[in-house]
């Protein structure tokens, strides 16, 4: 009994704590922070803690790039599926 309620716990302060750190995350980025941006993008990429969309990827990638992170370039150049590289803003 004491096992299940221990892993119970560590389950509730495991997702606890992924979403306020995607939480702090996207605040950060939409305040402009370069590395927040391109880590909030890497986790719309891979799907990771988050449902995967290439597109909000894209957007995320694209304003870290503009302001000169190397591996959001880097990313947009090549690994952002064609279909998606064409769409709109």
């Amino acid at each position: 009994m004491k096992l299940k309620l221990d892993a119970d716990f560590f389950m509730y302060k495991y997702f606890n704590r992924q979403e306020n750190h995607l939480g702090e995350l996207h605040s950060q980025a939409k305040r402009g922070s370069v590395d927040a941006q391109y880590k909030l993008a890497e986790h719309y990429f891979k799907g990771e803690d988050i449902p995967q969309n290439y597109k909000k990827a894209k957007s995320w990638f694209k304003k870290s790039a503009q302001q000169g992170h190397l591996l959001a370039q880097s990313r947009l150049g090549w690994v952002i599926p064609p279909e998606i590289k064409g769409t709109s803003k």
